[in-house]
């Protein structure tokens, strides 16, 4: 059962490893039962012709088929925390299966990624403007970090940077 602010819809379809197709219609009226829910919080490579080259093709149906083995083997994925995203008939959402943030599972998978931007030095509004709008149109969380300033906390704090 459900918890306030939670629904666990059907899948329908994988669509890419951070974009769902749900069956919505126990919560939506009829012209919102098929679903579109984007995952919050992971970013995954692109395939088909969306992809930059072949290895970004090759990465996203690996993240694509991870994705749909965790949800095909799930008793149920519960998905908290909607909103509409900046495409019509798209959510944002976290999801969960089996208790965990599947996209946590991607990320720890190495299928995808949390959003950071390392510069070589300070940064602007316009920078920190448009890292705003790329986090929300992708539900993703971005952080700008003054690439001297993390350079200098990781060797203050001894850290080992491998290449």
């Amino acid at each position: 059962r459900a918890e306030p602010g939670e629904y666990r819809w059907p899948i329908v379809k994988v669509i890419d490893g951070d974009t769902l197709k749900v069956d919505a219609r126990a919560d939506m009226p009829p012209e919102l039962a098929r679903l579109n829910v984007r995952l919050r919080g992971v970013d995954t490579p692109e395939k088909g012709g969306r992809a930059k080259c072949d290895a970004e093709r090759r990465a996203g149906r690996a993240a694509t088929a991870f994705t749909a083995a965790a949800v095909a083997n799930a008793a149920t994925v519960t998905f908290r925390n909607l909103a509409w995203g900046k495409y019509g008939g798209r959510v944002l959402a976290d999801a969960t299966v089996a208790g965990r943030s599947l996209a946590d599972s991607l990320i720890i998978a190495g299928h995808g990624r949390a959003g950071m931007v390392v510069t070589s030095g300070d940064f602007g509004e316009d920078a920190v403007a448009e890292a705003r709008r790329y986090a929300e149109d992708k539900g993703i969380p971005i952080e700008l970090v003054n690439g001297r300033q993390l350079a200098r906390l990781i060797v203050e704090h001894g850290l080992e940077v491998m290449s």
